[in-house]
């Protein structure tokens, strides 16, 4: 009974994958800026943007239309608030900048309009602020699931 349980979860797991409702995005696969102030933990918990800059995903949808895009993200605190962040996709902004509202980790949606087949997902960290000593703002994302509406 417990392994056909585990088989019919799996088999939900890739039902639902190539039904198309949810897009893994990983953290590893991410096209970073190539210096010490982008990267991800190599634990794979998190990315961490220590200046102004884009990370990018290719990712794959199975058909053209509204999908949303869930970012759990976390930050350090600048002078006039928290982080910021610009999503867009194929190169074109999705919306204003997504204001954090606290430091601690919490989630913030993003709806997106993607085409068939393959796009390309940006997230970018767009107000950094930094003085020695005083202040130093970096945003942090824990997880990013993108979802068919």
């Amino acid at each position: 009974m417990k392994s056909t349980l585990v088989l019919l979860s799996l088999l939900l797991v890739i039902f639902r994958a190539e039904a198309g409702n949810e897009i893994q995005i990983k953290f590893h696969e991410a096209k970073l800026p190539k210096n010490d102030h982008f990267g991800y933990q190599a634990d794979g918990l998190h990315l961490h943007f220590f200046s102004n800059g884009k990370a990018e995903w290719m990712v794959s949808a199975k058909r053209a239309g509204a999908y949303t895009l869930e970012v759990k993200a976390s930050c350090t605190k600048g002078p006039d608030g928290f982080a910021q962040f610009q999503i867009s996709t194929n190169g074109k902004t999705a919306g204003k900048p997504v204001s954090l509202n606290r430091a601690s980790v919490n989630e913030y949606t993003v709806k997106l309009e993607l085409k068939r087949g393959q796009n390309i997902i940006g997230l970018a960290f767009v107000n950094d602020a930094y003085a020695e000593g005083e202040h130093d703002r970096n945003l942090f994302v824990h997880g990013l699931k993108l979802s068919a509406k």
